[in-house]
């Protein structure tokens, strides 16, 4: 009896013994598929996150065959099986992340970056005119705001995002680059405008120490800012524009001190003619940028001569009467001639005058006198007399007015008729 009670004990012990022993293999089994189901859950739900940022995950195509398949592994899966890719799924979940972590800082970083650039075109912008300056504010600001959000706050993906920072560079820069180039362009044309105007300068100046060459800079001018150097980036023309200006400041300095002289010389005369014009504004010179230079209104006829943008005299005159009218058009005086003897090229009129001033700007028409000391032909001058009395084309202008432009003019002063 004693050796059947041991020998049931030890059956129930061997019994209990296995149920314990499947006990643990069935949790294992089952800790060993939950754990390889969480690694196949994980590796999706990542793969998902770091896709919609627009992260560029790359894992092998055995690798994926594998994930797919083990997506499906249901509980009866042999453990091996569920070791084996418990392993693979392990370190496909690493990579996954290690990508991930990349890409997010490479993306968070090329927005910032672009922010920046943003930003320095902002700081350019201050310097210039930049009506784009607002909207290219309010892009940066939205797009350190939407940086600085959590991923599940935005609206767009990190990809998306340096996708649009880019894009806003993009237009931000070609913005820039149009005002910088505006502002360039202004400055080679006042450029030409300094060469044309020192030109004026030091073509009726006589006591100067330096030569004014006009051809030398206007050939280099031409040579800098030809057709195809002006589709050259801001930058390239402001060195260039920087180069040819450098050459004209000796040209400055000097031309400095000769207006300085001339302005205190002419003071007493501009003061003497402003009190001709207390009750309205005189004209404006025709050209800014012409030292000395006189202008004929044939539909006022009135002559104004200008120095340094200053009136220091206006006068009525005369000019060409019906079927000899004065020409019109920009010119320069190419001589000055004292006690002149006029003849008349015109075969169906036959005329010698003399005048005591005469100055031509264009062929036979000139600026002179009409009552000099041997005779005297004209003594009313302005409008309306020149539709029934005028000249045969020339300017004539009154006696003390024509002797003091002679005295003032040099060759080389530019007379505008209009």
């Amino acid at each position: 009896m004693k050796k059947k009670i041991q020998h049931l004990f030890s059956h129930e012990k061997w019994i209990a013994y296995t149920l314990v022993g499947v006990f643990f293999l069935l949790l294992c089994h089952t800790l060993l598929f939950f754990g390889h189901q969480f690694l196949a859950y994980r590796y999706d739900v990542l793969h998902e996150e770091a896709t919609k940022e627009g992260t560029l995950v790359t894992m092998s195509a055995d690798f994926q065959m594998m994930q797919m398949a083990a997506s499906k592994r249901s509980f009866l899966t042999r453990p091996d099986v569920l070791i084996r890719e418990i392993a693979t799924l392990h370190n496909g979940v690493q990579s996954l992340m290690g990508q991930y972590r990349n890409d997010f800082y490479r993306m968070h970083d090329a927005i910032a970056s672009n922010i920046q650039s943003l930003r320095t075109i902002l700081e350019l912008g201050e310097e210039i005119v930049f009506p784009e300056r607002e909207e290219v504010s309010r892009r940066a600001n939205y797009l350190e705001g939407r940086l600085n959000m959590n991923k599940d706050e935005r609206e767009e993906s990190l990809e998306d995002l340096v996708k649009l920072s880019g894009e806003y560079v993009e237009k931000a820069s070609e913005d820039i680059e149009r005002a910088k180039k505006i502002l360039v362009m202004e400055d080679i044309t006042s450029l030409k405008h300094e060469i044309t105007f020192l030109d004026s300068i030091y073509r009726v100046s006589g006591d100067t120490t330096l030569v004014f060459d006009a051809k030398t800079f206007n050939k280099l001018y031409q040579e800098s800012f030809s057709e195809n150097k002006l589709t050259q980036k801001a930058d390239e023309l402001r060195a260039a524009w920087t180069t040819l200006s450098n050459l004209l400041d000796p040209y400055r300095i000097e031309s400095r001190e000769i207006r300085r002289i001339a302005r205190e010389k002419r003071a007493d005369i501009v003061a003497e003619e402003a009190k001709k014009w207390i009750d309205k504004e005189p004209p404006e010179p025709p050209f800014f940028d012409i030292y000395n230079q006189i202008f004929v209104s044939l539909k006022e006829q009135m002559m104004y001569v200008y120095e340094d943008g200053d009136l220091i005299m206006s006068t009525p005159i005369t000019s060409g009467r019906q079927n000899y009218e004065t020409v019109r058009g920009t010119f320069k005086i190419y001589t000055k001639q004292r006690n002149k003897l006029m003849k008349s090229p015109f075969p169906d009129e036959e005329y010698e005058l003399w005048v005591d001033y005469w100055m031509g700007f264009y062929g036979a028409y000139g600026i002179h006198d009409t009552c000099n000391s041997r005779d005297c032909w004209r003594t009313k001058y302005g409008w309306p007399s020149y539709i029934y009395n005028g000249s045969h084309g020339c300017i004539n202008t009154p006696y003390n007015a024509v002797r003091f432009i002679y005295n003032w003019a040099k060759i080389g002063t530019t007379v505008h008729v209009k």
